[in-house]
């Protein structure tokens, strides 16, 4: 599934790969018993400390030991266990690590500890996410659809917020996957595959499956476990067939063909440039190659202009139409 991709792998997931592949491991991943081989696992109660684990005698010299939170839900300690394996497997970490596991895709951010820390943490949740989710499992997932892929996911034992992050980098371009709130009204988390538009997305913000809409070639809903999850697979990006930014000849041309009034100063000259706006409103002019397409799926709903997305030169519109938005940004730089 990595097709069309560049996605960037770093030595923690490059390490993880390698030891899926050399023992041969397939999802639940027996993680537990990996840690067990090569140190000293205790499970106390952490969660005073604000701490998932405490992993003691990182020295090439010591059998380690590990602390590890007992009262942590199951898919919370499961992580915490790859990310511990992640230190204990990583020959440049080394000494006595403190660990509060954050998402998978992120160290640890508190500020007071030092880059060093931060860059640790952050690795050992790449190598458990990569664990976890092994990358030729996703693969050989290939020809399913996205909320296929998220139910055999969800017997990897991860949570839903671990399945996100690890799902997607071995995805093509156009996959979008969003983890509700409690709620299901709110984004929790949303994670894309390289090089997919970017739709404006904010955590915290109403989801909206209307604005979602014109965007997906399929899409749907799956539950994993307790969590509510919204899949996409996008509509490949139109391209920009011309490269002026004069859309009024365009625009006259296409309302003449249709024998509608062309005036400029005319109410259905702004009504369609209303809708023009209303698209550039939504996903504003960072990418005019993604505004264009957004222009034209906006009027593709709207049942009164239809019939001009079918006009020959209206992909011409909507390129001229968003070059025009993002002119102002350009002429600032």
């Amino acid at each position: 599934m990595t097709e069309g991709k560049a996605w960037s792998v770093s030595p923690a997931q490059r390490l993880a790969d390698l030891i899926v592949d050399q023992r041969k491991l397939q999802p639940p991943v027996p993680v537990a018993e990996l840690v067990r081989e090569i140190a000293e696992v205790k499970e106390v109660r952490l969660r005073g400390t604000g701490l998932d684990a405490v992993l003691h005698g990182l020295t090439a010299d010591s059998r380690p030991t590990l602390l590890i939170d007992e009262d942590a839900p199951p898919t919370r300690q499961l992580f915490t266990l790859g990310h511990e394996f992640g230190h204990l497997s990583m020959a440049w970490h080394r000494g006595t690590l403190s660990c509060l596991v954050g998402d998978p895709e992120h160290g640890d951010d508190e500020p007071e500890r030092s880059e060093r820390d931060r860059l640790l943490e952050r690795e050992a949740n790449q190598f458990a996410s990569r664990l976890l989710i092994p990358r030729r499992f996703v693969e050989s997932l290939e020809g399913r659809n996205l909320g296929q892929v998220v139910e055999e996911v969800e017997r990897t034992g991860v949570s839903a917020e671990a399945a996100l992050y690890g799902i997607v980098p071995h995805l093509p371009v156009g996959r979008l996957l969003i983890l509700m709130d409690y709620s299901g009204r709110e984004i929790f988390r949303y994670a894309s595959s390289e090089g997919t538009v970017n739709l404006n997305l904010r955590r915290g913000a109403r989801f909206d499956e209307e604005y979602l809409d014109p965007f997906m070639e399929a899409s749907g809903h799956v539950r994993f476990g307790g969590s509510h999850i919204y899949w996409g697979h996008l509509i490949p990006e139109m391209g920009l067939t011309v490269e002026t930014a004069e859309w009024r000849p365009i625009l006259v041309e296409i309302l003449a063909d249709r024998g509608w009034d062309a005036s400029p100063s005319g109410a259905l000259w702004r009504s369609i440039n209303g809708v023009a706006s209303a698209a550039h409103s939504d996903l504003g002019h960072e990418s005019p190659t993604a505004l264009a397409q957004r222009i034209r799926q906006v009027f593709r709903r709207h049942e009164k202009y239809r019939t001009l997305v079918e006009h020959a030169r209206f992909d011409d519109f909507a390129s001229s139409r968003a070059l025009a938005f993002a002119a102002p940004k350009r002429r600032r730089k």
